[in-house]
């Protein structure tokens, strides 16, 4: 899929697994995000977007593949983050590091009930250590909330047990709360745009899955 990294090859050394992906040239989001911020400046909103809806029509081919026998795989990434998704220099993006990824059917898998990926984009579900393809949407709704408002959801300096406090019930500001104080400066128009992302964001982030979009 245009969106995602392929796998090249996978190479056996010694007790690691490396898998060989292909040489994208561009950038990580993450170093984007935090370029944008030295600048005191914001990601563009229809750039953002198109990041996010790129990303997820990557996620859609991973949780949409089957094996040879169009049994489906059950492909959940599992660490979507601003490191894992690279902006290439024709503005394409593409998600990698399959690397911690569960497929329920591979022959080898991560244990149940242990948790793998970044905690500050986990969804409370994934916390838990029973990540599903929605704990995905979740972590790229928090991607996208920090690159429309230009920092992090989480305190990076947070304790571990607040941040999974915060993530289990959902006590998260909305991307309208976090940039009120800048409304007058950024505009109607621009503030009308956010309105219109925040119920999809909300949505997005989600302490239950049946409230999150699927």
């Amino acid at each position: 899929h245009r969106n995602v990294v392929p796998v090249l090859d996978v190479v056996k050394a010694q007790d690691e697994v490396v898998l060989v992906q292909e040489y994208v040239h561009g950038v990580p989001l993450h170093w984007l995000l935090r370029t944008a911020h030295e600048a005191s400046s914001h990601v563009p909103l229809n750039v953002a977007v198109s990041i996010a809806c790129q990303v997820l029509g990557g996620l859609q081919a991973a949780h949409d593949t089957s094996d040879q026998f169009g049994s489906p795989l059950h492909i959940v990434h599992r660490d979507v983050s601003p490191q894992n998704i690279m902006v290439a220099t024709d503005g394409t993006a593409r998600l990698l590091d399959f690397g911690v990824a569960k497929a329920t059917m591979a022959a080898h898998i991560t244990r149940a009930g242990t948790f793998k990926g970044k905690l500050a984009y986990s969804a409370p579900e994934h916390v838990r250590g029973n990540a599903v393809q929605q704990s995905d949407v979740y972590s790229l709704s928090v991607v996208l909330w920090e690159m429309i408002v230009g920092h992090r959801l989480h305190n990076s300096g947070q304790a571990e047990a607040e941040l999974v406090a915060e993530i289990m019930t959902g006590r998260l500001p909305t991307i309208t709360q976090a940039l009120i104080s800048e409304r007058e400066m950024m505009g109607a128009y621009r503030w009308n745009q956010i309105l219109a992302l925040e119920p999809i964001i909300q949505k997005g982030l989600a302490v239950r899955l049946e409230d999150r979009w699927e």
